[in-house]
């Protein structure tokens, strides 16, 4: 047990963990209890509807619903399709399964497993809200000839994912957990009511008013620049690739966030419970922070800032003019990865931590190593261009400065 504490400790200590994580690794470690896996199996068909707010919408569907004994809850199915759309949504049966593994043989891999878990649980954080029994709806929502240069998205309680195509309209696919209505068609009713879809001639909006149904939805959205992307979720997670958008803003409270080859003028990204990363792509200004989460930067950025509580933060930073960067973390460290050639006028600053660069041609102009705080001021790469500006500061974490090349 005090090896394991140690190696908790210790893991803190290198900032591969937050503090907050290592809390509930070391109250995971001295609980007894086991949790017990649930199974639960859905088998869906299509049921039929119409109805829709514009007349060249129709739907047709099939549903019906399979019980099995042993299994706590019941799930229903049913699909809502517009005739507008060629598209086959394949269901996939779901089962959630957990297995556990004593080794007894090799106590300090089973505890590495156990570590391993606790992590992943941990930065996977989805709050699956208990409501009961579930219907569950397959609706999409499509709008033609895409022209709005405005869109916002408010879930509730699910997860959204961002994919451009190369067609002129707008398709959102939804699959939904209804945790009200004792049928299949009220389930379809309440997700209509609690959910809006609006276009007007500059704005798109969808949203959802209740926490008491799940959606994960797919949004397929023209391959175009927009204005003003705004992304939020409650419970859940955020993804996208290829945002090319002049103002984007995306929020998840309890989830992740993840933006692949963003192409953005402003761009901010935050969570309170959750990780970001943002890969590929070009930043020009760039916000991001979370609460309890770690930040993944490894992008072409002019003036970025990222904040981290409790979490690390790790950038690779692409500069093709000069630009500005300021990471700060609390209880994480920070490690910042940086091109060759670059001209580098730096401030690093921990508390209780350490620092270490191995950048070509460094000047030093100011360092202190005093008990409570540690700070160096430097310029590396004199005769190198485009010139980047660093304030990278954490109070119990450690700093890394490297070359890409190192």
């Amino acid at each position: 047990m005090e090896e394991e504490r140690k190696i908790i400790l210790k893991m803190i200590d290198d900032g591969k963990i937050t503090a907050e994580d290592g809390t509930k690794l070391l109250k995971a470690l001295h609980s007894d209890k086991e949790d017990k896996p649930e199974e639960s199996e859905t088998e869906e068909s299509a049921s039929s509807v119409s109805g829709s707010k514009d007349s060249h919408h129709s739907y047709s569907a099939k549903a019906s619903s399979k019980e099995k004994a042993e299994d706590v809850s019941e799930a229903t199915t049913g699909t809502d399709l517009s005739t507008k759309v060629n598209w086959e949504h394949d269901r996939r049966g779901r089962t959630e399964e957990e297995t556990e593994q004593q080794k007894k043989t090799d106590p300090a891999t089973g505890f590495t497993d156990f570590i391993d878990s606790a992590i992943q649980k941990i930065k996977e954080l989805d709050l699956d809200f208990n409501f009961g029994p579930y219907q569950e709806v397959h609706h999409i929502f499509q709008h033609k000839g895409m022209d709005q240069s405005v869109i916002d998205i408010s879930l509730e309680n699910g997860s959204l994912e961002w994919k451009p195509w190369d067609e002129a309209d707008v398709k959102i696919e939804c699959d939904v957990k209804v945790y009200k209505g004792k049928t299949l068609d009220d389930a379809r009713r309440e997700f209509l009511k609690e959910t809006v879809f609006e276009v007007d001639g500059t704005h798109l909006l969808f949203y959802t008013r209740t926490k008491a149904m799940k959606v994960n939805a797919v949004m397929y959205v023209p391959r175009k620049t927009y204005e003003r992307v705004q992304l939020y979720t409650f419970n859940g997670h955020l993804k996208g690739e290829d945002v090319k958008v002049n103002s984007f803003s995306a929020k998840a409270v309890n989830g992740s966030l993840a933006v692949q080859n963003p192409d953005a003028m402003k761009f901010h990204a935050e969570t309170v419970n959750g990780p970001i990363k943002v890969s590929g792509g070009n930043l020009d200004i760039g916000d991001i922070k979370t609460m309890n989460g770690t930040i993944e930067l490894h992008s072409e950025i002019r003036d970025v800032e990222a904040e981290s509580v409790n979490g690390t933060i790790d950038s690779l930073m692409k500069i093709n003019q000069d630009a500005r960067a300021n990471l700060s973390a609390t209880t994480g460290s920070i490690f910042v990865t940086l091109p060759d050639n670059i001209r580098t006028e730096g401030q690093l600053r921990t508390n209780v931590g350490n620092y270490n660069y191995s950048l070509d041609d460094m000047e030093i102009h100011e360092e202190k190593k005093d008990f409570i705080q540690k700070s160096l001021q430097f310029t590396s790469n004199h005769a190198g261009a485009p010139r980047l500006r660093l304030n990278a500061s954490t109070k119990t974490g450690s700093i890394s400065v490297k070359p890409e090349h190192a």
